[in-house]
């Protein structure tokens, strides 16, 4: 398989690709690919936490009057 952009790989693709070729030429580019990919889904969990506790807290206020 020839791979041209890594940046289309989602996680399950770099964990593939990492798994069945460790020492290829595009590993470091799949690392960082994955490293971004796994970036970003923390910043999206951190910020659906906060507005969670944030809509939890609005509730509170409303409930507390």
């Amino acid at each position: 398989m020839q791979i041209k952009n890594v940046d289309i790989f989602n996680l399950q693709d770099c964990e593939r690709f990492l798994n069945e070729n460790p020492d290829s030429d595009l590993a470091d580019a799949v690392r960082e690919r994955q490293r971004r990919l796994l970036d970003e889904i923390f910043r999206t969990n951190k910020r659906d936490e906060e507005a969670r506790k944030a809509q939890i807290n609005s509730c509170k206020k409303k409930c507390n009057g």
